[in-house]
């Protein structure tokens, strides 16, 4: 037997659960009528060993090329959501660096008078790790 207590926990959920159900009464479903010849030769898919993808995220992204116009020169980069803070430049010109966080894109604007050499971007983290790329510039 149940305990008056218990009684009163358990019956009034079950009573509304039970009118819930007389007074709903469940959609009926359409028949699909499938022939079975017809699934089989269409949709006969080989099985295929399950393939993994995996893709390697730099600590820190360059371009390919450096865009000089009107003498400016201009550059992205691109420092990984899980590596530290860190400062951008290009190595050799004077005032040409930016703060570089964390999955914001630091773009490089600064004066360039040069004669088209190659060119190295230079990103220095907060642990002290350093990353370049050396690139042609474009446009000049």
């Amino acid at each position: 037997m149940m305990s008056r207590r218990t009684a009163r926990a358990v019956l009034p959920p079950l009573f509304a659960l039970g009118l819930v159900a007389f007074v709903v009464r469940p959609v009926e479903t359409a028949a699909l009528r499938t022939d079975t010849r017809i699934l089989a030769s269409t949709f006969s898919a080989p099985t295929a060993p399950a393939t993994v993808v995996g893709a390697t995220v730099p600590v820190v992204a360059f371009t390919e090329h450096v865009t000089v116009t009107d003498g400016r020169l201009r550059t992205p980069v691109l420092v990984s959501t899980s590596a530290p803070t860190g400062v951008a430049s290009v190595v050799g010109l004077s005032g040409c660096s930016v703060p570089a966080r964390p999955g914001v894109v630091a773009w490089l604007d600064c004066a360039y008078d040069g004669d088209g050499s190659a060119l190295t971007v230079r990103v220095e983290l907060a642990g002290g790790v350093v990353y370049t790329h050396t690139v042609e510039p474009r446009g000049v």
